[in-house]
């Protein structure tokens, strides 16, 4: 059984991410517990992983490799764009890098990662019921 804060922003948000995919990591709101959807003939899955791959690890991957190419092209007499905007550049390439590690670990152990998150609900479960009733 899941603490009640997991259970009630996991129930709240997850009917708002339903569109035309799904992410592979859907919360049960019947079991309270994390489910795993293969890829495997599953069409919205599917559709998640094109949109990640083609608008994450793609599109915004070799847009900021192309904004780094610029910057390290430029000379320092006549710079490519303000330091501001290298900064923000900065910062959404680290945001990109995060997004496309959490693609590949979702895709190679999303199914081990919702196992272990499901039995530590269930350990935790557990020892606060045993806790709960020796005292």
């Amino acid at each position: 059984m899941a603490p009640s804060y997991v259970t009630s922003s996991f129930t709240e948000h997850a009917t708002k991410i339903r569109f035309i995919s799904e992410c592979p990591l859907q919360w049960d709101g019947k079991r309270e517990c994390l489910r795993y959807k293969v890829m495997r003939g599953n069409v919205p899955v599917i559709i998640w992983h094109l949109n990640l791959f083609l608008v994450t690890d793609i599109i915004a991957g070799m847009a900021l490799l192309y904004c780094a190419f610029q910057i390290l092209r430029a000379t320092p007499e006549k710079p490519y764009m303000p330091l501001p905007i290298v900064l923000i550049l900065a910062l959404i390439a680290v945001l990109c890098y995060y997004g496309i590690v959490g693609h590949v670990m979702i895709t190679l152990y999303g199914k081990d990662a919702v196992s272990g998150f499901n039995e530590i609900i269930n350990i935790e479960g557990d020892l606060v019921g045993t806790r709960n009733r020796g005292q």
